[in-house]
């Protein structure tokens, strides 16, 4: 790397000391770039012969391989966990057993439906099928896979909907056993169910391994499984952990910000960024002064980034939700523009055609609504304050673009985004791209308009304010910010109510 900088060279300078580190790594900060260069001062400077690299995904990984040093093995927690404990079961995982049915997955664990008795004399049994079990019971040990937790319990089951009127409890005490029945059937090479990857890391992780390396560095920690990060704190050597705390968008997930639980570690910054220029990270920093965090941005005075309206112009538009996704990328097919949609159609148009099942009055084996016996009983779980939030975004697609639409929509789109025009994305499929220029999309536009008696954090929830925050920081030179302008109203109520 060319010389680095003060804040680059002081991660490699408390890193020779032996000891741990958390460094916040703002937007387009180059951490990669940092961690070899501080990786090579370890080899080169301590009694440390090897280390290890964890990134966030196998793409990370390659890509750090081809920069790190040879004594630094590059891999995911996946990867690693996988030597030892997934290849005996590499005959069960997805891609051998990818199709298997609920109500194979009932037969196997030998479930059968779950009944109670009406809340009305003489009214019809409230029942929850032995598909719907076994699909909680396969949710509930992906919780448990996730999570650091050493046993299986109820608190791993999932707030599902029920039929009304029916005893939770129960309903717990039913999915957990059945739980532990598939949890011991996919940990077997002789078990029958498909093994999600997460099994064998788990397994991995309660063998409670020690990796033998003079140091660990930890990649994109703010959205770290507990499962993973427990074992990385539990490591007899140096732990180097980086990410960007103004970046965690997978808590909904079970994903934990690593970076705020670390304990005893020196904590650094690194907030210069090279993707961008000031421009950009002026308006970066407007949503980074939302979060309460301290990380602020500086602009590289390289590149002139400008904020500009870029309609059809833009490389790149990004959406909140899928809804606002599939909006998008309708609007273009019909401009006559090649569309390519990050993270491809494949998983929209199964769930538009599970949806389109439901209205016609079937059920569905989808993951994601085979809880449901009919399309009005997601509307009702999607239904208030309280309902489902991914159930009512898709709600929203299917009432107003409609299962035939979204599913046309999807298989119009360009499988590369080399040959596409525009390329559409959520806000969260973005993270760790960048374009040369992007438009936000008019999703983004807040649920209500500022007035008198808001405050800030009434107006812009914590999530909010990080997706806005990666959103607007994946455009290089020109950024069309549309909707997220309100910022500028609630930093205007924030400061008169400083003044006050």
């Amino acid at each position: 790397m060319l010389k680095p900088t003060a804040e680059q060279e002081s991660v490699g300078d408390v890193a020779v000391t032996g000891e741990n580190e958390i460094v916040e790594a703002g937007a387009g900060s180059g951490k990669t770039t940092v961690l070899n260069y501080t990786a090579e001062r370890l080899l080169r400077e301590t009694d440390a012969r090897n280390g290890l690299y964890l990134g966030f995904n196998k793409v990370t990984a390659m890509e750090a391989k081809e920069k790190f040093p040879r004594a630094v093995d590059c891999r995911t927690g996946h990867s690693v966990a996988f030597a030892t404990h997934g290849r005996p079961l590499a005959h069960k995982l997805p891609g051998k057993r990818a199709n298997q049915k609920l109500y194979e997955v009932a037969n196997i664990l030998r479930l059968q439906p779950l009944t109670m008795e009406s809340l009305t004399p003489g009214g019809p049994l409230r029942v929850v099928s032995a598909e719907r079990v076994g699909w909680a019971a396969r949710e509930t040990v992906d919780r448990f896979c996730r999570s650091a937790d050493p046993e299986l319990t109820t608190r791993h089951v999932g707030k599902h909907a029920l039929p009304e009127g029916f005893d939770r409890d129960q309903y717990n005490e039913c999915v957990i056993r059945a739980a532990r029945r598939a949890w011991s059937d996919m940990a077997s090479p002789e078990g029958q169910l498909r093994m999600p990857h997460d099994v064998y890391r788990k397994l991995w992780a309660l063998s409670e391994p020690q990796l033998r390396k003079g140091f660990v560095m930890l990649d994109e920690a703010q959205d770290t499984a507990p499962v993973l990060a427990k074992v990385i704190r539990d490591q007899q050597c140096q732990q180097i952990v980086v990410g960007d705390s103004c970046q965690q968008l997978y808590a909904w997930a079970g994903a934990v910000n690593a970076l705020d639980k670390w304990g005893d570690a020196k904590r650094l910054y690194l907030t210069q960024s090279w993707r961008f220029g000031p421009a950009v990270a002026d308006e970066a920093n407007k949503w980074l002064s939302l979060t309460g965090r301290p990380l602020r941005l500086t602009g590289n005075p390289a590149l002139d980034s400008q904020l500009v309206e870029l309609g059809s112009t833009a490389r790149a538009i990004l959406c909140r939700t899928n809804v606002g996704a599939v909006v998008e990328v309708m609007s273009a097919l019909a401009a006559g523009r090649r569309v390519a949609l990050v993270g491809g159609g494949d998983e929209i148009e199964r769930l538009a055609k599970a949806a389109r099942r439901l209205m016609d009055g079937y059920k569905t084996d989808h993951p994601e609504l085979c809880v449901f016996d009919s399309w009005e009983e997601v509307k009702k779980a999607a239904a208030g304050d309280e309902g489902d939030s991914t159930l009512k975004v898709l709600v929203h697609m299917m009432t107003s673009i409609g299962p035939e639409g979204v599913i046309a929509a999807m298989r119009q789109l360009t499988e590369r985004e080399s040959d596409a025009e525009v390329i559409v994305s959520t806000g969260h499929k973005a993270k760790g791209r960048e374009w040369d220029s992007v438009r936000i999309a008019e999703d983004f536009t807040p649920k209500k308009t500022p007035e008198q008696g808001d405050t800030a954090s009434t107006l812009v929830k914590l999530e909010d304010a990080m997706l806005a925050y990666v959103a607007v920081t994946r455009a290089k030179l020109r950024l069309d910010r549309g909707p997220l302008a309100y910022v500028d109203d609630v930093l205007g109520i924030r400061q008169e109510q400083f003044a006050e």
